[in-house]
Formats: C-alpha cells, sequence, structure tokens
C-alpha cells in the first residue's frame, strides 16, 4: 500500500507551478511539509491567504476572529522574515519548486511505506 504522503509526492513530480495554487488542499499539504516552520494554524492560515480568501472569510471558515487571524498572519510574515502577502505568495511558489526539486532527485525514496518518514526527514533538514 502506498502512503498518502508518497501518493502526493507522485503528483508534486508531475505537476506545474500553476497546480501550486490550484486547490486549497494542495497549498495545506505543500504548507504541512514544513512541520517545524509554522504552527498548524499559522498553516491554514497562510493557506487560505495563498487561496485568495480574505480576512473575514478566514475567520469565517475556522471559527476565529479577525483578529486572530491577523495575529496568525504576523506571526508567519515575521518567522519568513517577509511584509506582505506578495511576499508570502513568492515564497511559497520559492518552496513549492524546492519541495519539487528534492523530490526529483531522490525518487527512489518515496516507494514504500515508509516514504512519509523519510520526506519528513529530509524536510527537516532544509
Amino acid at each position: 500500500m502506498t502512503s498518502p504522503i508518497a501518493k502526493h509526492v507522485c503528483q508534486w513530480r508531475n505537476s506545474s507551478p500553476s497546480h501550486s495554487l490550484t486547490t486549497l488542499s494542495v497549498i495545506e499539504d505543500c504548507l504541512a511539509s514544513a512541520p517545524n516552520l509554522f504552527s498548524p494554524r499559522e498553516a491554514e492560515v497562510c493557506a487560505r491567504i495563498l487561496n485568495g480568501v480574505s480576512t473575514a472569510g478566514i475567520a469565517d471558515e475556522l471559527g476565529i476572529s479577525e483578529e486572530t487571524v491577523s495575529t496568525y498572519r504576523k506571526r508567519a510574515y515575521h518567522r519568513l522574515a517577509i511584509g506582505s502577502q506578495r511576499e508570502l505568495l513568492l515564497w511559497y511558489l520559492d518552496f513549492w519548486a524546492q519541495c519539487k526539486r528534492e523530490l526529483q532527485m531522490r525518487p527512489s525514496q518515496f516507494t514504500d511505506d515508509t516514504a512519509s518518514g523519510r520526506y519528513r526527514q529530509m524536510i527537516a533538514h532544509r
């Protein structure tokens, strides 16, 4: 049986940069591959920002206040040393491309059920 992360990795290998922003789930999966970079909630907020959801929309979807959304956004921006939504988009596209390149260089790592553990290790060494 193939792990869900290995299946996702195969999707990344064969996709274009435009695919990186097609759905919220693609964005969330990519951000989740950097577990030490964002808290889970920061990743949810950033994914929705990248997906074009407004602050009010994010607050409504996640059941939190708009101020809380702004706080998570500020924390994420601070960790990334960025200051705008445009910079977040540029960072994300670069991160997505970097993950894709690393996966293409190591295709044999993602062929068995231990793929998810190896993938997490690879991302952690960044």
